[in-house]
This record gives C-alpha cells, sequence and structure tokens, in this order.
C-alpha cells in the first residue's frame, strides 16, 4: 500500500505523518537517518515532538488531520470512523460533532445504551412506564421510591437527558404536567386504608386514573401510587 508523507505544521520541517498514522523526524534535526517514532499508548496513540528544545505531546490522529486536512474548525472534533482510538489511519479519521461522535459510539456498541449499560437497573420497559406514569400524575418523589431511584435520575430520564433512544416527552408536557403536579401538592388528601381500599376497587373494575382521581377529589399521582 502505497504511504503518503506530509510535514507537520509548526514544527519547521522537523517531522512528517503519513495517512497511514504513523510519525516520523527528518535526518537533519534529529538523527542521521529518518526515524519512525514509537507512540505511546493512554487513550489515543501519542508521540513526543521537539521544537527549540521543548517537548510536545501530540496525538497522531490530530497530527494526520491537520497536516492531512487542516486545524479542526471551532466546536468540532475528531471522528474514527469504526471507533477504535488506535485507527489513526486518514481514511478513518474526519471532523464532525461531539453529538455524531456519540451516535457512532452507540451504533457500533463502543458507547452502550440504555440497558445495555452496566451502571442502571432500569430497563426499557421502566423508563417508558416511568414517562406514561409521570403523564398520569405520578411525582418525582413517588416515581423514585418506585423504581428505587434518586430523584435525579428521575427527572434526568423525564426531561430526556438520558435515555434519549426511546419515546420521550415533550418539554411542553413536561411543563404542563409540572405545573398541574405543583397545584395538587398544595391539596394533598389524608390518605387511609377505606381509601386506598376504594382506589384499588375503583381501579379493578375498569376506571381510569383520572376518572378515580375526578370522583374522590384527589390528584392523579395518589391514584397511581395505591391502585
Amino acid at each position: 500500500m502505497k504511504e503518503t508523507w506530509k510535514a507537520i505544521p509548526g514544527f519547521n520541517g522537523a517531522y512528517e505523518v503519513s495517512d497511514l498514522g504513523r510519525v516520523k523526524s527528518l535526518p537533519k534535526y534529529h538523527y542521521s537517518d529518518e526515524r519512525i517514532l514509537s507512540p505511546s499508548y493512554s487513550r489515543y496513540p501519542k508521540v513526543c515532538l521537539s521544537l527549540k528544545g521543548k517537548r510536545y505531546y501530540r496525538s497522531v490522529h490530530s497530527l494526520v488531520m491537520l497536516a492531512f486536512v487542516g486545524e479542526c474548525p471551532d466546536e468540532l472534533e475528531i471522528l474514527h470512523a469504526d471507533n477504535n482510538k488506535l485507527n489513526a489511519r486518514l481514511s478513518n479519521l474526519s471532523y464532525g460533532t461531539h453529538a455524531k461522535n456519540i451516535q457512532d459510539a452507540q451504533r457500533t456498541g463502543v458507547k452502550p445504551i440504555g440497558s445495555a449499560m452496566d451502571n442502571t437497573s432500569l430497563t426499557e420497559r421502566d423508563v417508558l412506564s416511568m414517562r406514561q406514569y409521570y403523564l398520569d400524575g405520578l411525582l418525582h418523589s413517588d416515581l423514585s421510591i418506585k423504581y428505587g431511584v434518586s430523584r435525579a435520575v428521575v427527572q434526568s430520564i423525564l426531561t430526556s437527558k438520558t435515555w434519549k433512544h426511546i419515546a420521550c416527552i415533550h418539554p411542553d408536557a413536561y411543563k404542563e404536567q409540572m405545573a398541574l403536579n405543583k397545584r395538587r401538592q398544595r391539596k394533598r388528601t389524608t390518605i387511609t386504608e377505606e381509601l386506598v381500599a376504594l382506589i384499588k376497587r375503583l381501579y379493578s373494575e375498569g376506571l381510569s386514573l383520572g376518572s378515580i382521581a375526578n370522583r374522590l377529589d384527589i390528584s392523579k399521582s395518589c391514584v397511581a401510587k395505591y391502585a
């Protein structure tokens, strides 16, 4: 395979980078012969370049893009088509948005989403039901208890900061329900065993949460909690 080399901008012609993701120093600056630099590996392959006695550590993929494409535009970043951070070949690189970077990672399975994540006990069904319960009147605190997660997690799910890949609540609907819930919180009813039994009976008879709430003059969140 043919390998194309270009000078790395900003280093006075002392180094070149290839479209295959290799970096070399030129002989007249550092050694008598050309020398391929061995990268170190952390998150990305990096090489150490020197200029006027100072050392500069640069990721190989950033050098490839700088030499062959140009400076990275503001608000963009370097994307790896195969999401392999070790593959710094020009054919694998491009500039794109952070959102596109995340989408690519999710598409290839590098960044798991939803129930595939290790740090969640929720499933897609849980999240869908949580969002529906909220629209039916259940409060953040109630949902936190019901699903065994923090209020912050509930908030992130309801506002679609997380779990964006499944049906979300429209922002206007979220705000309207939030205002309604706040009004209902002000007139919370004392819950007795008799009231709980009545809620359960009406719900078992097929009445909707809204119908029960209207009949008993209580909030939907109260009905949903005990139905």
